[in-house]
């Protein structure tokens, strides 16, 4: 059983914290960052400039699970001249990419292939010294369920391995 001045206690600090409110409200509204200098000009940030992705890869690799795969790519000045992908996990299927299968549709500033046939679309991207490799829209090149298990494959540019 509540007693009378728990709940008038309790009116009281909810009226407090009502007026309160709107108050702080608008004091943090109104906050300006200090001036930092004698001038205080906007300064906008800029991208850092697109780079072509450059790359030359021959890789394999199999995980602790089993999940096995193998890239060969050559890319030069974002333009894709030799690709081949398979991964294949061991209880779900296997994908397979061929150059063969796709038209270059994209160079900059990530590059994108198109399935021929299909929906299937391959990306690539430098971050640094890495190229990232992305799948979407695939199941056409798998089998099985694979295309569930179908992660992005990560490239070091400058040795051409898995990373």
């Amino acid at each position: 059983m509540l007693t009378r001045g728990y709940l008038m206690m309790k009116k009281r600090l909810l009226r407090y914290f009502a007026l309160a409110m709107p108050a702080l409200l608008a004091a943090c509204a109104g906050m300006q960052r200090p001036a930092t200098g004698p001038a205080t000009t906007s300064v906008k940030p800029t991208l850092a400039p697109a780079r072509a992705v450059q790359v030359a890869a021959d890789c394999s690799w199999t995980d602790e699970n089993g999940y096995t795969g193998k890239v060969k790519l050559t890319v030069a000045e974002a333009v894709v001249q030799d690709f081949y992908a398979r991964m294949k996990h061991p209880r779900h299927g296997s994908c397979q990419f061929n150059l063969a299968d796709f038209h270059q549709t994209k160079k900059m500033p990530n590059i994108e292939l198109l399935g021929n046939n299909s929906k299937c679309t391959v990306r690539m991207w430098s971050q640094g010294r890495q190229v990232s490799v992305a799948f979407s829209a695939c199941a056409a090149m798998c089998t099985g369920d694979a295309i569930d298990y179908l992660w992005p494959v990560l490239l070091d540019a400058p040795t051409g391995t898995c990373g």
